[in-house]
Protein backbone atom coordinates (compact mmCIF):
# COMPACT_ATOMS: atom_id res chain seq x y z
CA UNK A 1 0.00 0.00 0.00
CA UNK A 2 1.61 3.61 -1.01
CA UNK A 3 2.24 6.28 1.20
CA UNK A 4 -0.75 8.01 -0.52
CA UNK A 5 -3.23 5.69 -0.27
CA UNK A 6 -2.35 5.35 3.82
CA UNK A 7 -2.75 8.96 3.79
CA UNK A 8 -6.10 8.86 2.60
CA UNK A 9 -7.52 5.70 4.70
CA UNK A 10 -6.19 7.90 8.02
CA UNK A 11 -8.43 10.93 6.90
CA UNK A 12 -11.05 8.90 6.06
CA UNK A 13 -11.06 7.45 9.59
CA UNK A 14 -10.37 10.22 11.35
CA UNK A 15 -13.44 12.07 9.46
CA UNK A 16 -15.66 9.15 10.54
CA UNK A 17 -14.62 9.58 14.23
CA UNK A 18 -15.86 13.11 14.19
CA UNK A 19 -19.41 11.70 13.37
CA UNK A 20 -19.27 8.71 16.09
CA UNK A 21 -20.27 11.36 19.26
CA UNK A 22 -23.44 13.05 17.23
CA UNK A 23 -26.75 12.01 17.52
CA UNK A 24 -28.95 10.75 14.94
CA UNK A 25 -32.08 13.65 15.45
CA UNK A 26 -35.32 11.42 16.08
CA UNK A 27 -38.57 13.80 16.13
CA UNK A 28 -39.72 13.73 19.35
CA UNK A 29 -43.47 14.46 20.41
CA UNK A 30 -43.58 18.01 21.63
CA UNK A 31 -45.41 19.01 24.47
CA UNK A 32 -49.04 19.53 22.96
CA UNK A 33 -48.61 16.01 20.73
CA UNK A 34 -47.39 14.64 24.35
CA UNK A 35 -50.57 15.55 25.70
CA UNK A 36 -52.46 13.81 22.73
CA UNK A 37 -50.76 10.85 22.96
CA UNK A 38 -51.94 10.65 26.48
CA UNK A 39 -55.56 11.53 25.50
CA UNK A 40 -55.49 8.66 22.70
CA UNK A 41 -55.11 6.23 25.28
CA UNK A 42 -57.16 7.71 28.44
CA UNK A 43 -60.24 7.79 25.96
CA UNK A 44 -59.24 4.59 23.99
CA UNK A 45 -58.79 6.34 20.08
CA UNK A 46 -57.79 4.21 17.26
CA UNK A 47 -55.92 6.93 16.13
CA UNK A 48 -52.16 5.34 14.19
CA UNK A 49 -48.95 6.90 14.81
CA UNK A 50 -48.39 9.24 11.86
CA UNK A 51 -51.71 8.00 9.70
CA UNK A 52 -53.40 10.92 7.95
CA UNK A 53 -56.11 10.65 10.64
CA UNK A 54 -53.82 11.05 13.53
CA UNK A 55 -52.29 14.26 11.71
CA UNK A 56 -55.75 15.64 11.25
CA UNK A 57 -56.91 14.51 14.76
CA UNK A 58 -53.73 16.21 16.29
CA UNK A 59 -54.45 19.15 14.72
CA UNK A 60 -58.11 19.50 15.94
CA UNK A 61 -56.60 18.91 20.21
CA UNK A 62 -53.77 21.92 19.31
CA UNK A 63 -56.25 24.11 18.08
CA UNK A 64 -58.45 23.06 21.27
CA UNK A 65 -55.60 23.61 23.05
CA UNK A 66 -55.06 27.21 21.98
CA UNK A 67 -58.57 28.44 21.96
CA UNK A 68 -58.60 27.39 26.05
CA UNK A 69 -55.55 29.27 26.79
CA UNK A 70 -57.07 31.97 24.73
CA UNK A 71 -60.65 31.66 27.02
CA UNK A 72 -58.38 31.16 29.96
CA UNK A 73 -56.84 34.80 29.30
CA UNK A 74 -60.22 36.62 29.80
CA UNK A 75 -61.40 33.79 33.13
CA UNK A 76 -58.69 33.99 34.71
CA UNK A 77 -58.89 37.64 35.63
CA UNK A 78 -62.29 37.26 37.53
CA UNK A 79 -63.18 35.45 40.52
CA UNK A 80 -64.74 32.20 40.38
CA UNK A 81 -63.99 32.18 36.91
CA UNK A 82 -64.71 29.52 34.58
CA UNK A 83 -61.65 26.90 33.81
CA UNK A 84 -60.90 25.45 29.92
CA UNK A 85 -58.98 23.04 28.36
CA UNK A 86 -58.63 19.45 27.28
CA UNK A 87 -61.60 17.42 27.30
CA UNK A 88 -63.12 13.99 25.97
CA UNK A 89 -64.28 16.49 22.63
CA UNK A 90 -60.48 17.89 22.13
CA UNK A 91 -60.09 15.96 19.04
CA UNK A 92 -62.88 17.34 17.25
CA UNK A 93 -63.18 19.93 14.34
CA UNK A 94 -65.40 22.54 15.95
CA UNK A 95 -68.10 21.84 13.27
CA UNK A 96 -67.92 18.10 13.78
CA UNK A 97 -68.83 18.74 17.56
CA UNK A 98 -71.65 20.98 16.49
CA UNK A 99 -73.08 18.56 13.92
CA UNK A 100 -72.67 15.47 16.47
CA UNK A 101 -74.24 17.30 19.88
CA UNK A 102 -75.61 20.53 19.17
CA UNK A 103 -79.29 19.77 17.49
CA UNK A 104 -81.80 21.98 19.04
CA UNK A 105 -83.35 23.40 16.50
CA UNK A 106 -85.60 26.51 17.02
CA UNK A 107 -89.20 26.41 14.95
CA UNK A 108 -91.65 29.21 14.20
CA UNK A 109 -93.81 27.64 16.46
CA UNK A 110 -92.02 28.12 19.43
CA UNK A 111 -91.83 31.23 18.42
CA UNK A 112 -95.36 31.45 18.79
CA UNK A 113 -95.73 29.58 21.53
CA UNK A 114 -93.28 32.00 23.78
CA UNK A 115 -95.07 34.01 26.77
CA UNK A 116 -98.43 32.05 25.94
CA UNK A 117 -99.48 29.08 28.66
CA UNK A 118 -100.98 26.12 26.75
CA UNK A 119 -103.47 23.97 29.11
CA UNK A 120 -103.82 19.81 28.12
CA UNK A 121 -106.59 19.41 30.67
CA UNK A 122 -108.58 22.75 30.74
CA UNK A 123 -110.94 20.83 33.49
CA UNK A 124 -108.23 20.29 35.92
CA UNK A 125 -106.48 23.07 38.19
CA UNK A 126 -103.68 24.27 37.94
CA UNK A 127 -100.61 25.24 39.86
CA UNK A 128 -99.75 28.98 38.48
CA UNK A 129 -96.00 29.55 36.92
CA UNK A 130 -94.93 32.33 39.56
CA UNK A 131 -95.01 35.78 37.82
CA UNK A 132 -93.14 38.59 39.23
CA UNK A 133 -95.50 41.14 39.00
CA UNK A 134 -98.24 39.51 40.99
CA UNK A 135 -95.56 37.98 43.57
CA UNK A 136 -94.03 40.43 46.51
CA UNK A 137 -92.14 37.39 47.97
CA UNK A 138 -88.41 38.10 48.55
CA UNK A 139 -86.17 35.53 46.34
CA UNK A 140 -84.27 33.22 47.85
CA UNK A 141 -80.42 33.64 47.29
CA UNK A 142 -79.82 29.54 46.99
CA UNK A 143 -82.08 26.98 45.02
CA UNK A 144 -80.91 23.44 44.15
CA UNK A 145 -83.65 21.00 43.61
CA UNK A 146 -80.79 18.21 43.46
CA UNK A 147 -81.15 18.38 47.33
CA UNK A 148 -84.69 17.69 47.19
CA UNK A 149 -84.94 14.39 45.12
CA UNK A 150 -86.23 15.20 42.52
CA UNK A 151 -83.63 15.36 39.94
CA UNK A 152 -82.84 11.77 37.93
CA UNK A 153 -79.27 11.02 37.15
CA UNK A 154 -77.09 12.59 34.65
CA UNK A 155 -77.61 11.08 30.68
CA UNK A 156 -75.23 10.67 27.81
CA UNK A 157 -76.27 11.50 24.82
CA UNK A 158 -73.42 10.05 23.15
CA UNK A 159 -73.92 11.15 19.21
CA UNK A 160 -77.78 11.24 19.04
CA UNK A 161 -78.44 15.08 18.68
CA UNK A 162 -81.47 14.54 20.83
CA UNK A 163 -80.88 17.30 23.69
CA UNK A 164 -84.14 18.79 23.19
CA UNK A 165 -85.57 15.39 24.04
CA UNK A 166 -83.58 14.40 27.25
CA UNK A 167 -83.46 18.07 28.60
CA UNK A 168 -87.75 17.98 28.23
CA UNK A 169 -88.20 14.50 29.88
CA UNK A 170 -85.77 15.53 32.69
CA UNK A 171 -88.08 18.37 33.36
CA UNK A 172 -91.19 16.27 33.52
CA UNK A 173 -89.26 13.95 35.70
CA UNK A 174 -88.84 16.83 38.30
CA UNK A 175 -92.19 17.90 38.41
CA UNK A 176 -93.82 14.67 38.44
CA UNK A 177 -91.30 14.36 41.19
CA UNK A 178 -92.47 17.92 42.99
CA UNK A 179 -95.77 16.88 42.79
CA UNK A 180 -96.08 13.15 43.43
CA UNK A 181 -93.48 12.58 45.57
CA UNK A 182 -91.93 10.27 43.39
CA UNK A 183 -89.29 9.98 41.81
CA UNK A 184 -89.26 8.22 38.26
CA UNK A 185 -86.56 7.73 35.05
CA UNK A 186 -88.95 8.40 32.06
CA UNK A 187 -88.17 7.27 28.73
CA UNK A 188 -86.33 9.63 26.42
CA UNK A 189 -86.54 6.88 23.92
CA UNK A 190 -90.34 7.13 23.12
CA UNK A 191 -89.85 11.54 22.71
CA UNK A 192 -86.74 10.68 20.02
CA UNK A 193 -89.26 8.15 18.56
CA UNK A 194 -92.63 9.59 18.43
CA UNK A 195 -92.35 13.53 18.77
CA UNK A 196 -93.83 14.86 15.77
CA UNK A 197 -94.23 18.26 14.81
CA UNK A 198 -90.88 19.05 12.82
CA UNK A 199 -88.89 17.13 15.63
CA UNK A 200 -86.19 14.99 13.86
CA UNK A 201 -84.97 12.31 16.88
CA UNK A 202 -81.45 11.93 16.92
CA UNK A 203 -80.68 14.73 14.21
CA UNK A 204 -82.48 17.83 16.54
CA UNK A 205 -85.61 19.18 17.75
CA UNK A 206 -87.16 21.91 19.51
CA UNK A 207 -87.92 22.03 23.09
CA UNK A 208 -91.41 23.65 22.97
CA UNK A 209 -92.70 21.78 19.84
CA UNK A 210 -91.52 18.49 21.68
CA UNK A 211 -94.20 19.53 24.43
CA UNK A 212 -96.89 20.95 21.81
CA UNK A 213 -96.72 17.16 20.31
CA UNK A 214 -97.04 15.68 24.25
CA UNK A 215 -100.41 18.33 24.30
CA UNK A 216 -101.50 17.61 20.99
CA UNK A 217 -101.48 14.31 21.30
CA UNK A 218 -102.64 14.23 25.13
CA UNK A 219 -99.62 11.14 25.11
CA UNK A 220 -98.72 9.42 28.64
CA UNK A 221 -94.61 9.11 29.55
CA UNK A 222 -93.69 5.43 29.80
CA UNK A 223 -91.05 4.86 32.41
CA UNK A 224 -87.27 4.22 31.29
CA UNK A 225 -87.39 0.55 31.70
CA UNK A 226 -91.10 0.07 29.64
CA UNK A 227 -89.23 1.76 26.68
CA UNK A 228 -85.10 1.86 27.17
CA UNK A 229 -83.09 4.21 25.38
CA UNK A 230 -80.88 3.25 22.19
CA UNK A 231 -79.68 6.65 21.15
CA UNK A 232 -81.34 5.81 17.83
CA UNK A 233 -84.20 6.94 16.28
CA UNK A 234 -86.74 3.56 15.21
CA UNK A 235 -90.61 3.19 14.40
CA UNK A 236 -92.42 4.62 17.49
CA UNK A 237 -93.95 1.74 20.13
CA UNK A 238 -96.99 3.53 21.52
CA UNK A 239 -100.58 3.48 20.80
CA UNK A 240 -101.63 6.91 20.72
CA UNK A 241 -105.21 5.27 20.55
CA UNK A 242 -104.75 3.91 23.87
CA UNK A 243 -101.49 5.50 25.74
CA UNK A 244 -101.13 3.78 29.04
CA UNK A 245 -102.25 6.11 31.89
CA UNK A 246 -98.37 6.92 33.11
CA UNK A 247 -97.00 10.58 33.34
CA UNK A 248 -99.01 13.24 31.17
CA UNK A 249 -98.31 17.04 30.78
CA UNK A 250 -100.71 18.82 32.40
CA UNK A 251 -99.91 22.32 31.12
CA UNK A 252 -96.63 24.10 29.70
CA UNK A 253 -95.17 27.70 28.99
CA UNK A 254 -92.32 29.01 26.79
CA UNK A 255 -90.93 32.32 27.75
CA UNK A 256 -88.24 34.40 26.35
CA UNK A 257 -87.10 35.89 29.29
CA UNK A 258 -83.61 37.75 28.16
CA UNK A 259 -84.77 41.20 29.68
CA UNK A 260 -86.41 39.36 32.61
CA UNK A 261 -84.01 36.68 34.49
CA UNK A 262 -85.59 37.65 37.84
CA UNK A 263 -88.62 35.92 36.29
CA UNK A 264 -86.70 33.26 35.72
CA UNK A 265 -85.07 32.90 39.31
CA UNK A 266 -88.90 33.12 40.62
CA UNK A 267 -90.00 30.15 38.59
CA UNK A 268 -87.01 27.82 39.48
CA UNK A 269 -87.35 29.08 43.34
CA UNK A 270 -91.16 28.87 43.42
CA UNK A 271 -92.01 26.39 40.92
CA UNK A 272 -89.26 23.84 39.53
CA UNK A 273 -86.65 23.15 37.31
CA UNK A 274 -87.15 24.22 34.10
CA UNK A 275 -85.80 23.66 30.74
CA UNK A 276 -83.62 26.02 28.20
CA UNK A 277 -82.11 26.23 25.18
CA UNK A 278 -78.81 27.57 25.06
CA UNK A 279 -75.92 28.28 22.50
CA UNK A 280 -72.39 25.53 23.52
CA UNK A 281 -70.37 26.35 20.88
CA UNK A 282 -67.66 26.76 23.81
CA UNK A 283 -68.32 23.97 26.03
CA UNK A 284 -66.41 22.00 24.20
CA UNK A 285 -63.34 23.12 25.84
CA UNK A 286 -64.88 23.62 29.48
CA UNK A 287 -63.74 21.77 32.65
CA UNK A 288 -65.61 23.48 35.37
CA UNK A 289 -65.98 26.72 37.40
CA UNK A 290 -68.90 29.59 36.30
CA UNK A 291 -68.62 30.95 32.53
CA UNK A 292 -68.87 34.88 32.40
CA UNK A 293 -67.33 34.82 28.89
CA UNK A 294 -67.15 33.32 25.67
CA UNK A 295 -70.92 32.63 25.15
CA UNK A 296 -73.28 33.68 22.64
CA UNK A 297 -76.58 33.51 22.22
CA UNK A 298 -76.96 31.37 19.38
CA UNK A 299 -79.23 28.72 20.47
CA UNK A 300 -78.28 25.22 19.11
CA UNK A 301 -78.58 23.17 22.39
CA UNK A 302 -81.05 21.90 25.03
CA UNK A 303 -80.36 21.91 29.14
CA UNK A 304 -82.45 21.85 32.58
CA UNK A 305 -81.59 24.62 34.67
CA UNK A 306 -82.18 22.93 38.41
CA UNK A 307 -81.50 25.95 40.21
CA UNK A 308 -79.09 28.94 41.14
CA UNK A 309 -76.97 30.32 43.47
CA UNK A 310 -76.54 34.14 44.20
CA UNK A 311 -74.73 34.15 47.64
CA UNK A 312 -71.22 34.55 46.29
CA UNK A 313 -69.73 37.76 44.11
CA UNK A 314 -70.83 35.69 40.76
CA UNK A 315 -74.65 34.58 40.93
CA UNK A 316 -74.87 31.74 38.77
CA UNK A 317 -77.41 29.08 37.35
CA UNK A 318 -76.92 25.27 38.31
CA UNK A 319 -77.22 23.96 34.93
CA UNK A 320 -77.51 20.08 33.80
CA UNK A 321 -76.10 18.89 30.42
CA UNK A 322 -76.43 15.59 28.85
CA UNK A 323 -72.72 14.57 27.78
CA UNK A 324 -72.43 12.44 30.77
CA UNK A 325 -70.77 12.45 34.32
CA UNK A 326 -67.24 13.09 33.02
CA UNK A 327 -68.12 16.75 31.51
CA UNK A 328 -67.95 19.75 33.23
CA UNK A 329 -69.12 19.81 37.39
CA UNK A 330 -69.64 16.17 37.23
CA UNK A 331 -72.39 16.83 34.50
CA UNK A 332 -73.39 20.44 35.23
CA UNK A 333 -72.05 23.39 34.32
CA UNK A 334 -72.76 26.84 35.86
CA UNK A 335 -73.35 29.91 34.16
CA UNK A 336 -73.50 33.56 35.10
CA UNK A 337 -76.79 35.43 35.56
CA UNK A 338 -77.74 38.60 34.18
CA UNK A 339 -76.44 38.32 31.11
CA UNK A 340 -78.20 36.30 28.90
CA UNK A 341 -74.98 34.36 28.81
CA UNK A 342 -75.39 31.65 26.70
CA UNK A 343 -78.85 32.59 25.08
CA UNK A 344 -79.74 30.87 28.38
CA UNK A 345 -82.97 32.99 29.04
CA UNK A 346 -84.30 33.36 25.56
CA UNK A 347 -85.83 29.97 24.83
CA UNK A 348 -87.40 28.88 28.86
CA UNK A 349 -89.42 26.11 28.83
CA UNK A 350 -91.95 25.49 32.35
CA UNK A 351 -94.44 23.18 32.96
CA UNK A 352 -96.38 20.30 35.59
CA UNK A 353 -98.02 17.52 34.95
CA UNK A 354 -101.33 16.10 36.19
CA UNK A 355 -101.28 14.54 39.46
Amino acid sequence: MTGTVKNVICVLGLFSLCFLGIPIRVKEPDSVEHEFLQFIQKHNKSYSKDSAEYERRLSYFKASHSRAKQYNILHNQSNNHARFGITKYSDLEPAEFQEMLLRHKPSPLSCVLRSNLIRVHKNRRKREIPNEKKSSKPLPSYVDWREKNVVTSVKNQHNCGACWAFSTVETIESMHAIKNGELKELSTQEVIDCAKNGNMGCLGGDTCTALTWMATSNVSLLEESDYPLTLKQQRCRIDFRGSPSEIQLEYFSCFNLVDNEDQLKRILAFHGPVTAAVDAVTWQDYLGGIIQYHCRDHTNHAVQIVGYDARGPIPFYIVRNSWGVDFGNEGYLHIAIGKNLCGIAREVSALDVVA
